[in-house]
């Protein structure tokens, strides 16, 4: 699949979806944003946004007492998502990236280099 960016309040929404890993409704999602304060005016439009990038689909719908809502799933994983930003960025010739110069970022930058790096010669020997 190719790669589809994602803006930081797109990215904030599907956060959302992926650490409660159930369909949602719009107040649903307003009620579980913590951080954000969204409105239902500023939410809608993320959401049509989601659903033509084909990030979330509408799973069902339920009536309320003000009126009718769409309940959403995440119809692509964190997983799924970053793989396609791996994949974008180790796959552009125009970008001097590789796999060494990520694993030795990380190294360098990890709480604990040393759990780091046996953790990546376990997974090395096992494929």
């Amino acid at each position: 699949m190719k790669f589809v960016h994602l803006t930081s309040k797109e990215f904030e929404i599907m956060k959302i979806f992926w650490q409660y890993d159930k369909p949602l409704t719009a107040a649903e999602i307003i009620d579980l944003s913590k951080e954000k304060t969204w409105s239902f005016n500023s939410l809608y439009p993320l959401l049509n946004k989601l659903l033509k990038k084909q990030f979330i689909k509408v799973v069902g719908n339920i009536r309320t007492v003000k009126a009718p809502s769409r309940i959403f799933t995440a119809n692509i994983s964190l997983l799924e998502y970053s793989n396609m930003q791996f994949q974008s960025i180790f796959t552009d010739s125009d970008k001097k990236m590789n796999i060494g110069n990520m694993l030795s970022y990380f190294c360098n930058h990890s709480k604990n280099s040393d759990a780091l790096i046996k953790e990546i010669e376990e997974w090395i020997e096992e494929h």
